[in-house]
């Protein structure tokens, strides 16, 4: 990092300033974000106000707009009741009528909550954005280690690592973590086929709480959720020195397959231990771990002064020391994540989508038909303007125009002519 820094300075800074982490904590953000929802809000408020108008397709391109002639041996007013029965059938929504010398006219419109979906769909939009918003501000990603049999308390300073944190003063809980144990199944020893932690979270008050944590599958404790991410082995080592114990813990060694490299310093010495794992001692490839062994080279002042094999319940001999392996557990890796908005951002999307749903199958359209008499019965023009899906009304408009055909005196009459055709 040191390096890039030196080499390309200007993509470093940049890479410092849109950060994803620091970029989504930054006023600018937060402030950008609120005025995208002020916008949202100014115009859902006018839409509603505006939302009876004379023409809203005036604008819209021809296809929209759609246009149907038949031609039928009955009467206007015959016809004229067999549109109405035809509409109510199908749902439509009866506008003003009028009768004229010439001819009877009649509007409906179908669809007009479809209106109310596109405002819940930008409700849903602004659950979204003030998610994010909460998120930015309240958002936890850290991991920590720990050993069987061992407890950890959830506080910043015990965290392996720290990927990301809320702005100001902030921490978990802290509760207590015990780790009871840890199985791996691994099928023909080779194939891993799941891995559970079994935990007790303590609370401050002294209540406790077992969780069984699954690979993949995170489990919730309050407001914050955890995720088993990986596992290893932690071998037992003791070193003492005469009678004098140097090392008595658990390490927690990296790797669990065969040829993993690790190492290990003895505190107070300068005494080094590199190991390279071996779930067995005949050193095969297998996963399960019946008899660990560990190729070690000690250095003790960066001279080598031992290498071999040590195995479990064994030791091994240098400068007076001895170095024994008599057991070892699993440890396990855990994923912390704490964020009040994902809640908030799950529902907004939850409620988008029916708005959409709303908006799209209950679209807004409108018709109207005009019924003039002529010398072979009736001439029947239906037009029509939809906002959305010109095919899929055209196609209505003609079930609507048979329906009025089977209507009229039981359906005995029949079309005498069909145009169909694009305004102009």
């Amino acid at each position: 990092m040191t390096n890039f820094s030196h080499k390309h300075p200007i993509i470093f800074e940049l890479g410092k300033v849109f950060n994803p982490p620091t970029l989504t904590t930054s006023w600018t953000f937060l402030i950008l974000t609120a005025l995208l929802m002020l916008s949202t809000i100014l115009c859902c408020i006018e839409r509603i106000r505006n939302r009876e108008y004379v023409d809203p397709y005036k604008e819209q391109p021809k296809l929209f707009r759609q246009k149907m002639k038949i031609e039928l041996r009955s009467k206007p007013p015959e016809v004229f009741e067999a549109s109405l029965k035809a509409l109510r059938r199908h749902w439509w929504q009866l506008g003003p009528k009028r009768a004229r010398d010439d001819f009877l006219f009649l509007e409906a419109r179908k669809g007009a909550f479809g209106f109310w979906g596109s405002i819940i769909f930008h409700l849903g939009f602004l659950a979204i954005l003030l998610g994010v918003i909460v998120s930015s501000q309240t958002r936890f990603m850290g991991s920590f280690l720990v050993v069987e049999g061992q407890q950890l308390t959830l506080l910043k300073r015990n965290f392996t690592q720290v990927y990301r944190e809320p702005p100001g003063n902030y921490d978990l809980p802290g509760n207590l973590v015990y780790l009871r144990d840890f199985k791996a199944n691994i099928l023909k020893e080779r194939f891993p086929v799941y891995y559970s932690a079994d935990v007790a979270i303590a609370e401050q008050n002294g209540s406790v709480t077992s969780k069984t944590i699954m690979i993949n599958q995170a489990i919730k404790h309050r407001d914050y959720s955890m995720l088993l991410r990986n596992y290893g082995f932690a071998p037992h080592m003791v070193l003492k020195s005469g009678k004098k114990t140097l090392l008595d813990a658990f390490i927690n060694l990296r790797g669990r397959v065969a040829g993993s490299k690790d190492s290990f310093s003895v505190p107070g010495t300068k005494i080094e231990v590199r190991t390279v794992f071996y779930p067995n001692f005949n050193l095969t490839s297998s996963l399960v771990p019946r008899a660990p062994v560990y190729s070690v080279i000690v250095k003790d002042k960066g001279k080598r002064v031992f290498k071999g094999y040590l195995r479990k319940g064994k030791s091994i001999r240098f400068n007076d020391m001895v170095l024994s392996f008599p057991n070892w557990r699993y440890w396990a890796y855990f994923d912390v994540i704490r964020d009040h908005g994902i809640a908030m951002i799950f529902w907004g999307f939850v409620v988008s989508f029916i708005g959409l749903v709303f908006r799209f199958v209950m679209h807004d359209r409108q018709l109207s038909i005009r019924i003039k008499s002529v010398a072979a019965g009736s001439e029947v023009l239906i037009s029509g303007r939809s906002r959305v899906f010109p095919v899929i009304f055209q196609e209505e408009l003609g079930r609507l125009a048979r329906a009025i055909e089977g209507s009229e005196q039981g359906g005995i009459l029949s079309w005498a002519r069909l145009k169909q055709y694009f305004s102009g």
